[in-house]
Order: structure tokens, then sequence, then C-alpha cells
């Protein structure tokens, strides 16, 4: 037997503000209505989205092939959840995604956990308390309720003395936390030592639970029980008030644990971060330096090259110029020794002039060269030698 059917959800998240936010949403279209999955049902008498899901849960087996399905194993899940969609259409109920099948089979997960979890935390190993135990503690509280009551109040004071027995409390605070606890149970708490794994947003497992003092209960699994909400509600008492309280924060605690991230996904922090770029923009500020010093290398050896060239092709002008003077002063009729004499004074004197206007200019190799040139021999007549100079002067000038 199935219980009863969910209350609503609270609405969905108001409108967004910004004209962006709106923009965006009106080119989507209109938002589709969500559609509960306890009031889908296609006709009057029909079963709606839960119903179904929870009787394929509860089929032999099923769990088990989609707890299996988790490790790629055998049947993959995107298989079965095909298979409650074609369970869901056989119904009627056309608007079941696989991937909204796959959502709601892990809210119920969840809650089953949070339910299961409070139960350990309260010492009652992880199921309901057993009827029976509650048999003596009814009645006595019954008797003592019945001698301070009338008559008339009999019955009222024994069902709220039922409902503040350790069992009524705590199937109460379950069934807050799991709707569908009673109908889950039978399946779901056989897989306990099966670990459940979860996505890093989910809660904590059953697998990592603190394990049950015992087994799961056939008698309390049969599903026969159905305790409203609503009546769960008013019929606790401050006890179970407190007991939620401390069992909810604990489980924000553990929750909250659970969160922190371990130094291994743990981002670096500021003071590496700043380093590294520091590293970083040391290790650039290298490379150009190094670029720009191998820039400034090519560049000089092409100035030096470039000089040298100027300098050969100096070189060759001067040859050229001498070997013409040389020329003209044989065609003049004088000597070879008279021409050789002449060309090296004047040569001597250009020499002396290039140094004092520029004497770094100067190379090592023009100096080896003059001294390679033999001295000339002294001329025994001062003024023949004077007037011969003036001769070839006036001849390289005309």
């Amino acid at each position: 037997m199935l219980p009863a059917t969910m209350t609503p959800s609270s609405p969905t998240d108001g409108a967004r503000n910004g004209g962006s936010a709106i923009a965006k949403r009106a080119a989507r279209g209109p938002r589709k209505q969500r559609i509960l999955w306890d009031s889908d049902n296609a006709t009057p008498d029909g079963k709606t989205s839960i119903g179904v899901l929870l009787e394929w849960l509860t089929t032999p087996g099923n769990y088990a092939r989609w707890c299996d399905g988790k490790g790629q194993a055998g049947e993959t899940r995107e298989k079965l959840c095909s298979e409650i969609n074609a369970a869901l259409r056989s119904h009627g109920i056309l608007h079941r995604e696989n991937a909204n099948i796959r959502t709601q089979i892990s809210e119920l997960e969840r809650a089953f956990d949070a339910a299961v979890m409070w139960l350990v935390d309260q010492g009652f190993g992880g199921r309901l308390p057993p009827a029976t135990e509650d048999a003596s503690t009814a009645a006595a509280a019954g008797a003592v309720a019945g001698a301070g009551a009338g008559a008339g109040d009999g019955d009222n004071g024994g069902h709220a003395t039922a409902n503040k027995t350790p069992r009524g409390v705590a199937e109460a605070h379950v069934q807050r936390l799991c709707r569908y606890f009673h109908v889950l149970y039978p399946v779901m708490s056989q897989m306990t030592s099966q670990p459940r794994t979860r996505r890093p947003y989910s809660r904590l497992s059953l697998g990592e639970r603190r394990p049950s003092a015992s087994t799961a209960d056939d008698g309390d699994g049969s599903g026969n029980e159905t305790t409203s909400e609503h009546g769960g509600a008013t019929g606790a008492t401050a006890t179970a008030t407190t007991n939620a309280t401390t069992a909810a924060t604990a489980a924000g605690v553990v929750s909250r644990k659970r969160r922190t991230p371990t130094s291994e996904t743990m981002p670096p922090s500021f003071a590496q971060f700043e380093q590294a770029q520091r590293l970083f923009l040391e290790a650039a500020r290298e490379e150009r330096e190094a670029k720009r010093l191998r820039l400034d290398e090519e560049r000089n050896k092409l100035e030096c090259e470039k000089l040298r060239y100027e300098v050969e092709a100096k070189r060759l002008e001067l040859v050229v110029q001498r070997a013409l003077a040389r020329k003209r002063l044989l065609d003049a009729g004088l000597s070879a020794d008279e021409v050789d004499a002449i060309l090296l004074v004047q040569q001597q004197e250009q020499s002396s002039e290039t140094a004092a206007d520029e004497p770094s200019t100067t190379t090592q190799e023009d100096e080896t060269e003059l001294a390679d040139v033999p001295a000339p021999a002294p001329s025994a007549e001062q003024d023949k030698e004077q007037e011969q100079r003036n001769w070839a002067d006036a001849s390289a000038s005309s």
C-alpha cells in the first residue's frame, strides 16, 4: 500500500531583476509549469509518477539493479531510467524525462539516508523501534492519562499517549524527513552493506554511515503502517522537538565537514600565486634582456663589417690615386726613384693631416702598412728637391 500523496512544494523562485535576465527569459519563451510527482495521474483512478516509481523500486531486484548500474558493471542507469519511463508512459504519463527520473531517485535516497542517520544518532540502530517495546509504556501512560481525564476524554487521551511513545515520536520525525520511509525501508535497508557512491555535492551515503546495530525488521518494512505528517507534527512533544533540533545540528555539522575542501583540492594561496607571477615576470624580463643583447651584438657585427668595407674601399681609392699620380710623374720625365720619393712624402703629409683631424680613424692595418715602407734616402741637394716637389705639385694639380 503506497502512502498518501505529497503536499505541494513551495513556489518557484521569483522573477529575476535586470533587463538582461528578462530579455533572456523572453528569448527562451514561457517557462514550463512544474508538474508535481504526486498529482500528475492521467486518469482520476490512475497512478501518479511517484506511485509508478515507488512500485518499480519496491519490485524485488530492481533497486539492486539500480545500485549495480552506478558502476557500469551491468545495465546502465540510463537504460533503467528508460525502463521506468516506459512504465510511466504505460500509465499515460508522457512528460517525464530520464534526467527527471534519475534526480527523483537521488532525492528519495537522500531523504532515506537522512532518516536513517537520525535514527542512528538517536540510538535506534537505523530503524524504527518495535511496537512491542511500547506496549507496556503506552498502557501505563494511558492509565495515568485516564485517571486524570474524564470519561468522555478517554479516547483522545489514549491517542495522544500513543503519539508520545518512543516509536510514535520517532515515526513522526522520520515521516517529516522521509515521507516514503515505510515503502523504501524494505529495499534500501538491504543495501546498507553496499556503499552508495555520491557526487561531491550530495550528503552522506549509507556506506559512510556508522554501521547499524541490527538488520532490517521484516515486520516494520511491510509498508502497512502509515502516519499522517500533520498528525505526527501535532502529536510530537517537546522531547521530539529537542531531538529534531539536535539531529539537524549534528547533520549540519557533518555536512559542513564534508563540504570542507581537502589540501589536495584547495586552491593556491595568494602568496603562492604572487610568487609564481613574480618568477614568471622575472623569467620574461631575463628573456627580453638576452634577446636585446643578441640584437646589439648582431648590430655591432654589422657595423664592424660596414666599417671594414669602407676602409677597404678608401684604401683601394688611395692606391688608384697613387698609381695615377705615379703615371703622370713618369710621363713628365722623372725617374722612378724621384717619383717614389715624391709619392712617399705626399703620403706622409696626408697621413699626418688625417691623424690630426681624425686620430681615432687610423687603423692598425694602415699603421702597419706605413711602417713597412722603407724610409727615403736623404737628398744632397735641398734646393733641387724643393724645386722638384713644387714641380710635382703643379703637375698633380694640373
